[in-house]
């Protein structure tokens, strides 16, 4: 009986052993495994997913779209670009004569290497004159331009703002780099390991619109540095309204009260012809219904006297 509990002890602690030596072991293979997994993800997640001459065109795809996940050396760095501010400005002047203000404004965009964009004078007959002038001249010359601006005339309104697209202009330009990189290595990827013509028509489905993607982002950054490089400048400009008085002449408004009267008789007599159109067909058709209705009665008295 004492060897018997001799062997279930020795048993049991021999059981624990193994226990302990498994559990020791499963933590070190979990501890490497994760360490190995870091160390993958670290240099190219992309690079787990190795392409031979059949693997199928969404493996292309994944490669070229993980290659974000690389390490923070291998993605290109945007440059720190300095604040990009959209400048305009709107002016209202009254002045003595807007063909004047027409030349000395355009003279002016000329003397600051501006850009004339709009210019017009309206001429109407029985209002003053007024124009508008848009050009566009550099930033650093906008507050000088607008002193100019001030001489020509009585100031009635003036408004210079800015608009502050820094962080839209970053984001674009990141957007943008991370387009380039996507489409330099799905180039290499049709030059290296495209072999199949479905994996190739993938391959350029996806370089087309990630080359869309470019240019579009392209184009709207430059319409930005478009924007910052020269500010817009409106300016609205009208002579100041003049009522002559006229002399009063007793044959001008005899001829006009007679040319009243006229155009008043006529326009009655216009009436009266529009309200005969207009009874006309109806007197004729009561008639006719009228001369019927006779007809009917005097054929009706005559049965009845017979």
């Amino acid at each position: 009986m004492p060897e018997n509990r001799f062997f279930n002890v020795r048993t049991v602690l021999i059981a624990l052993g193994v226990v302990i030596v498994v559990i020791v072991y499963a933590l070190v293979s979990l501890r490497s495994g994760v360490q190995g997994r870091l160390r993958s993800s670290a240099d190219g997640i992309g690079d787990q997913f190795a392409l031979s001459a059949n693997a199928p065109a969404q493996a292309m795809m994944f490669e070229a779209g993980m290659s974000r996940a690389k390490s923070p050396s291998s993605v290109p760095m945007i440059a720190p670009v300095e604040r990009k501010v959209i400048r305009t400005a709107n002016v209202n002047l009254k002045v003595k004569s807007c063909d004047q203000t027409q030349g000395a404004v355009a003279a002016m965009v000329a003397r600051f290497k501006g850009i004339m964009i709009n210019s017009q004078v309206n001429r109407p007959a029985d209002y003053a004159k007024s124009g508008t002038i848009v050009f566009r001249v550099p930033p650093a010359d906008l507050d000088a331009v607008m002193v100019e601006l001030r001489k020509l005339g009585e100031v009635e309104s003036e408004n210079v703002s800015g608009e502050d697209v820094t962080e839209q202009y970053v984001d674009l330009a990141a957007r943008l780099s991370n387009y380039k990189v996507v489409r330099d290595r799905l180039l290499k990827i049709m030059d290296e390991r495209a072999r199949e013509v479905k994996d190739i028509l993938e391959v350029e489905r996806e370089l087309s619109r990630v080359g869309g993607e470019i240019e579009s982002l392209e184009g709207r950054i430059k319409y930005l540095d478009r924007q910052v490089d020269l500010s817009t400048v409106t300016v609205y400009f009208h002579e100041e309204q003049v009522v002559a008085a006229r002399a009063f002449h007793f044959l001008d408004r005899f001829k006009s009260t007679i040319r009243t009267t006229v155009d008043a008789f006529v326009n009655s007599f216009n009436g009266v012809i529009v309200v005969i159109g207009f009874l006309l067909p109806l007197v004729i058709w009561a008639g006719i219904f009228w001369g019927g209705f006779s007809l009917w009665r005097a054929i009706f008295n005559r049965k009845m006297k017979k």
